[in-house]
């Protein structure tokens, strides 16, 4: 479910795993061939009206519920149950930390990123920077699982009004979107390499983050502990 390849969306959980956009799952009936694939968005198929919230796409009734049991799981379990959250991320937190980290990630579709975007309004520019319009955000029926995009009716106020008890319950601590998390995630985040690795400079012992330039030299003079 944490693992960003399959459930974990940068905009909630999926509805079905993204594994299923190379992987269908499938069944033969009757010498028919039946497949569920991977479709973030709108349905490519008429049936249901074209609604495709179960067939992955970011839905806030199923993730209000999800977070509800992970609060409640952290009742019984508290602080001695840690899972890695996200999959492969080496970063290890509580159940009730990884329901807020949902949280977080569905309060993204809505907020602004440092550009004064919202995933929501899929790139509207108008939505996002005309002044008489940036501030009256439209709760969509389900969202683009990939770019957290607004799709179905644009008045759906009811399982997406979810939001604001997500932003009541966590909205305090929440990051703007698209910003790292923890350390680890900062570290990868904003950075390409790691310290006293192998760096442009060709010294197998000294990153470049260690390197003081000829103008930082000339600049700070002699830094030297003795000096100091």
């Amino acid at each position: 479910m944490l693992d960003e390849d399959e459930f974990f969306s940068e905009h909630g959980i999926r509805s079905l795993s993204k594994k299923h956009k190379d992987e269908p799952w499938g069944m033969d009936v009757h010498g028919q061939r039946y497949e569920v694939n991977y479709w973030p968005g709108d349905s490519k198929s008429g049936m249901f009206g074209g609604n495709s919230n179960w067939r992955g796409p970011i839905w806030l009734a199923t993730n209000f519920l999800l977070i509800e049991s992970l609060q409640r799981f952290y009742q019984y379990y508290g602080d001695e149950l840690q899972v890695e959250c996200p999959t492969g991320s080496g970063d290890y937190m509580n159940l009730v930390a990884v329901a807020e980290e949902i949280q977080h990630r569905i309060i993204h579709i809505f907020g602004r990123d440092m550009q004064g975007r919202r995933a929501t309004n899929g790139g509207n520019p108008k939505l996002d920077h005309d002044p008489h319009f940036r501030d009256y955000v439209w709760f969509y029926e389900f969202f683009h699982a990939d770019d957290g995009r607004g799709l179905g009716a644009s008045h759906q106020t009811g399982w997406s009004g979810l939001v604001a008890y997500h932003i009541l319950q966590s909205g305090v601590s929440c990051r703007l979107p698209k910003t790292p998390r923890t350390p680890r995630s900062t570290a990868n985040h904003y950075f390409d390499e790691t310290i006293d690795s192998q760096s442009e400079f060709g010294d197998d012992n000294r990153s470049a983050f260690s390197m003081m330039s000829a103008y930082d030299r000339n600049t700070l003079g002699d830094i030297s502990p003795d000096a100091l």
